[in-house]
C-alpha cells in the first residue's frame, strides 16, 4: 500500500494541468477521422486505422466507421474544417453505404456483416454482437440527429429501415422462449433497442432490452 500512497502523492490523480484540453482532443480526433475517408465507385465510407493494416471499412468494436455518421452530423465544424457540408454529406453517404451490409450466418444469432473489403469489394463473414450493437446504437443516434432538421434536410429513410430490421432480428431472438445468450456481450444491444424502441415507435425493442437486463 505504501508505493501506492507515494505514488498519489507524487502525481495528483485529480490534477488536469498536464491534459490536453478537451478542444484539442477533438479536433485531434477530427483530423485523423478526415483522413480515414475512402471513396471510388463502389464505396463510401471511414476506413480502419492503420490503413496498411487492412483495407477494411468496418462497423464496431475500435474502428466504429458508423460513429462518423453520427458525430459529423451533430457537430458544428466549421471550427475544424474549410467545408462543414461536405463532411455533413460525407457522414451521411457513409451510412447509406454501410446500409448495404448484407445478413450472414452464425451460430451467435444472425445479423449484418460489420466489414468490407474496399479492395476486393466484398462484405466479409465477419460479425458479432458487440459489434453489431455498438453500430446500431450509432446509426440510431444519427437517425435521431438527421430527423431534428438541425443541420439542413438529410434523408435518413434507408438508415432507419436498416435499424428497424437489425432490431427486429435482435428482439426475435432475444424474446425467444429458449434463448441463453452467448456472452455478456449481448448486454450492448440494451442501449440501441431503448433508443430504436423511441425513435421506431416500438414498444416490443423496449420489451427487448429489458429481457436481456433481467436475464
Amino acid at each position: 500500500r505504501t508505493p501506492l500512497w507515494t505514488s498519489i502523492d507524487l502525481f495528483d490523480p485529480a490534477a488536469s494541468g498536464s491534459m490536453p484540453r478537451p478542444n484539442d482532443v477533438l479536433a485531434a480526433k477530427l483530423i485523423d477521422t478526415f483522413d480515414r475517408w475512402h471513396e471510388d465507385d463502389r464505396c463510401r465510407g471511414f476506413r480502419t486505422r492503420p490503413p496498411h493494416a487492412q483495407p477494411w471499412i468496418m462497423m464496431g468494436w475500435a474502428d466504429r466507421a458508423e460513429v462518423p455518421g453520427y458525430a459529423l452530423l451533430s457537430l458544428d465544424l466549421s471550427r475544424y474544417c474549410k467545408n462543414p457540408k461536405l463532411w455533413r454529406e460525407r457522414a451521411a453517404d457513409s451510412l447509406e453505404f454501410l446500409s448495404d451490409s448484407p445478413v450472414i450466418k452464425s451460430n451467435r444469432g444472425d445479423g449484418f456483416s460489420i466489414a468490407y473489403d474496399y479492395e476486393t469489394h466484398q462484405w466479409l463473414p465477419r460479425s458479432n454482437p458487440l459489434s453489431q450493437a455498438q453500430s446500431l446504437l450509432g446509426f440510431a443516434r444519427a437517425i435521431r440527429t438527421a430527423d431534428s432538421g438541425a443541420y439542413g434536410d438529410i434523408d435518413s429513410a434507408k438508415w432507419k429501415e436498416f435499424l428497424r430490421k437489425e432490431l427486429d432480428r435482435i428482439a426475435d431472438r432475444v424474446t425467444a422462449a429458449d434463448w441463453r445468450p452467448v456472452s455478456t456481450n449481448e448486454a450492448f444491444a440494451i442501449a440501441p433497442l431503448v433508443v430504436g424502441s423511441e425513435l421506431l415507435g416500438n414498444d416490443r425493442l423496449m420489451d427487448a432490452a429489458l429481457r436481456i437486463a433481467d436475464h
